[in-house]
């Protein structure tokens, strides 16, 4: 008898922190969208991706965010790069690492991560960066007329993606004071500020640190029935490969609120 009322116990108080676990998270969404907006801003199947292919009516569909970080210092693959010119030792220090007992370490040691708010920017002075890259390496491989046919193709193919289907999110400043940051990019356009993770890479025997975008707090966007239903008719839930050559099939206007999270308003035909 007392087994038999301990399980009803138990049932119970689980039943109980489930109830308490769903109501925190819907006030949190409910605070979330009904205070204070932080931005609003409409981006395509360039920068929000398909998670993965769904066939299952009732199953989840959320988009992830696509973002890059442009490297004036890296001949690498922007679409793996993470790492910035501009986080460097100071500015790191302005995030709140102590930089000086990290360049003091000998030996590789987890240097942690602080969560900061990012400045994404869409279809900025980056992307027309990257663009030029882009078309100065074709310039470049003519130029150099080694008959290189490949690396001729793979190069104007490079071009192609990055001018119709490569996303157009940079990540372009950090800080620790969202207020700071919005008065700093208020004239410019296209501007949404997150919250991210930065971490440090310590180059022990050069003693040099070099800063890094781990992620976004928020990396996808719930997708709900409503609007699941659209995005079912414009793409049967069919996720592409990152260097596609064709263009974005949907838009999504996506707001962020006071607690900096976003959330899907509408997805409509590209």
């Amino acid at each position: 008898m007392n087994i038999f009322k301990s399980s009803k116990n138990l049932y119970i108080l689980a039943f109980i922190v489930l109830i308490l676990t769903n109501l925190v998270v819907i006030l949190g969404v409910y605070s979330n969208r009904n205070s204070s907006l932080t931005n609003s801003i409409t981006l395509t199947e360039r920068e929000l991706q398909l998670s993965n292919n769904i066939y299952d009516e009732n199953s989840g569909v959320s988009l992830r965010i696509k973002w890059r970080v442009y490297d004036e210092n890296k001949n690498i693959s922007y679409y793996y790069n993470k790492q910035a010119s501009w986080l460097d030792t100071k500015k790191l220090q302005t995030l709140g690492f102590n930089t000086a007992k990290i360049l003091k370490q000998k030996k590789y040691t987890p240097t942690g991560e602080k969560e900061v708010f990012l400045v994404l920017e869409l279809d900025g002075f980056s992307y027309q960066k990257a663009l030029e890259k882009s078309k100065n390496n074709i310039i470049k491989i003519e130029e150099e007329n080694n008959n290189n046919i490949k690396t001729l193709k793979n190069a104007k193919k490079a071009l192609h993606v990055e001018q119709i289907s490569s996303s157009r999110v940079f990540v372009i400043d950090a800080g620790i004071n969202y207020n700071k940051l919005r008065e700093k990019y208020k004239d410019i356009r296209n501007i949404i500020i997150v919250k991210g993770i930065v971490k440090v890479h310590h180059e022990i025997l050069k003693k040099e640190l070099h800063g890094y975008v781990s992620r976004l707090s928020v990396a996808s966007l719930h997708v709900d029935i409503d609007n699941r239903g659209i995005l079912r008719k414009l793409t049967n839930l069919k996720r592409r490969a990152y260097n596609t050559e064709k263009s974005p099939r949907y838009k999504v206007k996506v707001t962020y609120g006071n607690r900096y999270e976003p959330w899907i308003e509408n997805i409509s035909k590209y």
